[in-house]
């Protein structure tokens, strides 16, 4: 399962590798950790912008 925490420091230290990984499979990535959401391609993060903030995806339940 992947993970993105934008403030991670191991993260911090080489980002690029994680930015192919949301470009490529997760263009549209809620991030528990850092409770956002995480756009990286630029249609995809071009939307929010004409139609207002995304939501969080609902909870899980069990």
């Amino acid at each position: 399962m992947f993970s993105f925490d934008p403030y991670s420091p191991a993260i911090d230290a080489d980002p690029f590798p994680y930015y192919k990984t949301l470009r490529d499979e997760h263009p549209c990535f809620w991030s528990p950790e850092a409770q956002m959401w995480i756009l990286s391609r630029s249609p995809t993060s071009s939307r929010p912008a004409r139609t207002g903030s995304p939501s969080p995806p609902p909870a899980a339940t069990s």
